[in-house]
Parts: structure tokens; C-alpha cells; sequence
């Protein structure tokens, strides 16, 4: 993805075309992990952020982390 927001409407896209969606470099911190569970109304979400120990050590400067979601369709 590049980041949540730089990718948000192709995923939307995506969503409206495929059963499971496996997103990379989502970027997202653990406290917005959300973001990517409640991108669609359809699709239920396993995710993980790969920037925990940044959050926790309290450096949050220089490029995001990575980041993968699992997005499948429920209905």
C-alpha cells in the first residue's frame, strides 16, 4: 500500500472485486490498526502492526514500518 492513505480507494476497489485481500505496508500504528478493520462493511480484517516497539520505545521519527492485513469477504 505505501500507507493506509495512499491506498485506501484502490483497496476500496478491491474489496468491490475479490473474496481476500492481502495488504503489505499498510503503515498504520497499533492505535489505528482500526483503520484497516473498518475500511469496509463487508470484509472482516486480521491485522498486525510491525510498529509496536517504535510506539513503545517513543521514537516515532523516520519511515513508517510495514504492517500486513488479511481482509475477507463475510457477505
Amino acid at each position: 500500500m505505501h500507507g493506509f492513505q495512499a491506498g485506501f480507494s484502490f483497496l476500496t476497489d478491491m474489496c468491490g472485486d475479490y473474496n481476500i485481500i492481502r495488504v503489505e505496508e499498510h503503515w498504520l500504528y497499533p492505535f489505528n490498526i482500526h483503520k484497516l478493520q473498518d475500511s469496509h462493511n463487508n470484509f472482516e480484517c486480521l491485522c498486525w502492526s510491525d510498529m509496536i516497539e517504535k510506539v513503545h520505545s517513543g521514537l516515532t521519527v523516520g519511515r513508517p514500518l510495514a504492517g500486513l492485513g488479511i481482509l475477507f469477504k463475510t457477505a
